[in-house]
């Protein structure tokens, strides 16, 4: 887990166990009253720590929720990248790029507290942090897709066809999760993916222009 807000990250096996103690308070804290209930008072009295223990890790909570939130993230991530490896793809670009978007919304909603706390990580986490492993997780699997069932692509083509994906899904992937109405977030979430997938037919397109042009 990468630190964030440039905390320096304990490196002694008691003080890493009690930072996921304090972490696991706060996400159970989070699922149960939101994060505006989140108090250090409130995550010391759930995780039998001192007050002062806390503040030996952690200067606020708002340094508390934002790791709490890449934790979560990094296990949803983990999760996502051993189901989407484990499944029956077809040929079809379609199947696994829908497949991956709805593993992501499915997998981040049977977590409670993750809505909350990405809504709190999309307000307050310091632009320009640096990228956590679990997005370096979901990138890898979108280029894993794109170089499989685009293999016709040159290099720039791929290149442009992978960053306008992972735009769209860091852009509106989450705002999905944020949408609270069940019938637009259903929605939004089909309108991502045929985004996507235009993104990608219009890179086969112009690829295959090219190809008779020549």
């Amino acid at each position: 887990m990468n630190p964030v807000n440039g905390r320096r990250q304990p490196r002694q096996k008691r003080s890493l166990e009690k930072v996921e103690t304090i972490l696991d308070a706060v996400e159970t804290l989070v699922a149960q009253n939101g994060v505006e209930a989140l108090t250090t008072t409130a995550v010391a009295r759930h995780s039998g720590m001192a007050v002062g223990t806390i503040y030996q890790y952690f200067s606020n909570r708002t340094e508390m929720a934002l790791e709490t939130y890449e934790r979560m993230f990094e296990r949803l991530a983990a999760e996502i990248e051993k189901e989407a490896v484990r499944g029956d793809h077809g040929k079809d670009i379609d199947d696994p790029i829908r497949r991956l978007i709805f593993l992501y919304l499915n997998n981040a909603e049977n977590h409670p507290g993750f809505i909350p706390l990405l809504q709190f990580a999309r307000i307050n986490r310091r632009h320009g942090d640096v990228k956590s492993s679990a997005e370096e997780k979901i990138e890898k699997l979108v280029n894993q897709y794109l170089n499989l069932y685009l293999p016709e692509l040159d290099a720039t083509d791929l290149y442009v066809v992978r960053h306008i994906v992972l735009r769209l899904l860091r852009t509106l992937v989450d705002a999905v999760l944020l949408q609270s109405d069940p019938q637009l977030r259903a929605r939004f979430s089909e309108e991502l993916v045929e985004h996507c997938k235009f993104a990608i037919e219009r890179a086969r397109l112009t690829n295959q222009e090219m190809f008779v042009s020549e």
